[in-house]
């Protein structure tokens, strides 16, 4: 009788173990969006990807410029999709035209009513997804990589790099909407900041979510108390590829390669400012990732 107890124990140990690290999960959802964009996508090429020996779907644009500057990985929004019309379609279509490749990832979806503080299982497949995305980009010569995340998608993307503790392959990261989000320490937006040592650009419009504008100067304290540790501890290496933080007198202080841009009249999407969008990121990715603009025979 005991052990017939102990083992049905052990069974509910088990399962609720596995319920808890799949609650997150909503693969009917993405099952749902990636029937949708089968359906509609009219501008770029559907790739499978594999993560954690799970299939997801990723779109890959070329650029199209004829003057090669790198590509772009791009991680949506919650409650979004990797062509979600507003914000990612107009970057994944749009930037191709200046010499970015794109990468739209579809990002894992959280389930209806899930808390944030369990969001951990989430923010770990998005960073193999994220992963897998490099090596997709990798394989075809691309080695000058930006992360672009919008929402969640940007706290997943800061997740992937302030987690890792090899070389990401990711150049420079530019977070959109970056959101204060009640979580474990390992997902805090601030925290992540901290540890990310490649060149960020924190970007938001004016009348984003409340979330987002009122944790901007917090963002900015984390950017710099990172900097400096960065300094003390002799990792601005990453940091040399920004041609600000090359200037005389700045190497040590790694904080020139953060920037953080808040956007007059922009909403969450940048809806009729997605010029304006585009035009910030260009501008600092010219600054910060510079491609080595290789022109297409």
């Amino acid at each position: 009788m005991a052990e017939r107890l102990l083992i049905s124990w052990v069974f509910l140990l088990f399962w609720l173990t596995i319920s808890g690290y799949t609650l997150a999960y909503d693969t009917e959802k993405e099952q749902y969006w990636e029937k949708e964009v089968r359906n509609q996508i009219k501008n770029g090429k559907i790739e499978s990807l594999d993560a954690n020996n799970h299939k997801f779907m990723s779109i890959f644009i070329p650029d199209n410029s004829g003057i090669t500057q790198g590509a772009i990985i791009l991680l949506h929004d919650h409650g979004g999709h990797l062509d979600w019309p507003g914000l990612i379609n107009p970057l994944r279509t749009r930037l191709p035209d200046f010499g970015w490749s794109t990468l739209s990832l579809q990002m894992p979806t959280p389930k209806e009513g899930t808390s944030t503080v369990e969001y951990e299982p989430l923010y770990k497949e998005a960073a193999a997804r994220i992963q897998a995305g490099v090596v997709f980009l990798q394989a075809k010569g691309i080695r000058n990589i930006a992360l672009v995340g919008h929402g969640l998608g940007a706290n997943m993307g800061a997740y992937y790099l302030s987690s890792s503790s090899e070389e990401s392959g990711i150049k420079a990261y530019i977070g959109i909407s970056m959101e204060q989000l009640e979580s474990k320490p390992e997902q805090n937006i601030l925290l992540m900041l901290e540890k990310i040592r490649i060149p960020i650009l924190d970007i938001f419009g004016m009348n984003d979510h409340p979330e987002v504008t009122r944790s901007a100067p917090d963002r900015i304290r984390a950017a710099k108390r990172g900097a400096s540790s960065a300094s003390r501890n002799k990792e601005t290496e990453k940091l040399a590829q920004s041609i600000r933080a090359n200037r005389p007198g700045t190497n040590s202080a790694g904080f020139v390669s953060f920037r953080q841009i808040k956007i007059d009249g922009a909403d969450r999407l940048f809806s009729h400012q997605e010029d304006t969008l585009i035009k910030r990121i260009r501008g600092w990715l010219k600054r910060h990732a510079p491609g080595r603009q290789v022109k297409k025979k």
